[in-house]
């Protein structure tokens, strides 16, 4: 079973991403946020195996921040960061030293990329 978190803005595209990982019998959303400030607690708490974060997520340190904090505390769980290519400048530059500790996605990628 894999244990998955999911952060990401909006509570509709959330509950239907989680919807439909919940759906496969070998994944489990263990939580669900729509912010960082409290990524590092709750993976802490959940112990998920992945993390599926939306770059843009609001918090009071930027994300590539919270992926070091992640990677510290919980290093047995990987970070897939969605990044919005029209924005990934500052948020792909702070994570591309992580790589390939963590995996980058882009928002409109297609499935079959």
């Amino acid at each position: 079973m894999i244990r998955i978190l999911l952060g990401q803005r909006g509570v509709l595209s959330r509950s239907a991403l989680a919807a439909v990982l919940s759906r496969q019998p070998d994944l489990r959303v263990v939580a669900e946020l729509d912010g960082l400030d409290d990524l590092t607690g709750t993976t802490a708490r959940e112990r998920p195996r992945v993390a599926v974060l939306d770059a843009g997520l609001p918090g009071t340190a930027p994300i590539g921040e919270v992926c070091h904090d992640l990677q510290r505390v919980v290093p047995a769980c990987r970070p897939l960061v969605m990044l919005d290519r029209g924005s990934a400048g500052g948020p792909s530059r702070q994570l591309l030293p992580l790589t390939p500790w963590l995996g980058l996605i882009a928002t409109d990628a297609a499935p079959a990329d």
